[in-house]
């Protein structure tokens, strides 16, 4: 009896030992580079991408036009974004002058279930120079400048300009740059930082998404 159990062990541990199957090594290392590949693409889509998504420069790498710097208008536009809208790629493609502050949120009449802000901002510099900065800044950000004139309301200058947003919409930048300031009477209503006594630019940048076939 004792032969026999041994007999059956035996056969039991030779029916549970299997041969070796195939190596996963060589797929794992196909699936790690092709992970390393999807991963670089994404960075480099994201940097040079045609959708126009470039991270804010630095300090250091700010542009200049007529003397006056450029900074990325992200801490600006945090006011108006709502729900992830507008995309990244969106908010990073707008810069301000450097001496620039916010005034306040405009109401606008867009739909209740569309993104539709605005928002007012003040330049230490003159109109003609916000307007020469934006003229300039929005071609070298990937905006289309659709129109730009002079606005319908009193002595204003308007741009309007359009961008492919990352998120499949087309999204549509409004500016009315209004005629520099000198007055010296709401020197308590200027946002800090802005001296009325050498003059100050008020402008409302507005945005907001159309459709692809509202863009053609």
């Amino acid at each position: 009896m004792r032969d026999s159990n041994n007999t059956e062990s035996k056969q039991d541990r030779q029916t549970l030992h299997y041969p070796p199957g195939p190596s996963l090594k060589p797929a794992m290392w196909v699936v790690g580079l092709a992970a390393g590949i999807f991963i670089i693409g994404a960075v480099a889509m994201g940097v040079f991408g045609g959708s126009g998504y470039a991270p804010p420069p630095s300090s250091s790498e700010k542009s200049v036009v007529n003397g006056i710097s450029a900074v990325p208008a992200t801490r600006y536009l945090k006011a108006i974004e709502a729900n992830g809208q507008p995309p990244l790629n969106v908010i990073y493609a707008l810069t301000v002058p450097q001496n620039t502050a916010i005034q306040g949120i405009v109401p606008t009449q867009g739909l209740a279930t569309s993104y539709d802000k605005a928002i007012s901002l003040i330049s230490a510099d003159s109109q003609q120079d916000v307007i020469s900065f934006y003229t300039k800044q929005l071609p070298a950000h990937h905006w289309t400048i659709i129109s730009k004139g002079v606005g319908s309301k009193s002595l204003s200058y308007e741009f309007i300009a359009r961008i492919n947003g990352e998120d499949g919409q087309f999204w549509e930048l409004g500016l009315t740059i209004y005629p520099t300031t000198f007055a010296t009477t709401d020197q308590k209503q200027l946002p800090k930082g802005i001296h009325n006594n050498k003059g100050y630019t008020r402008y409302v940048l507005r945005m907001f998404p159309i459709s692809s076939e509202a863009a053609s």
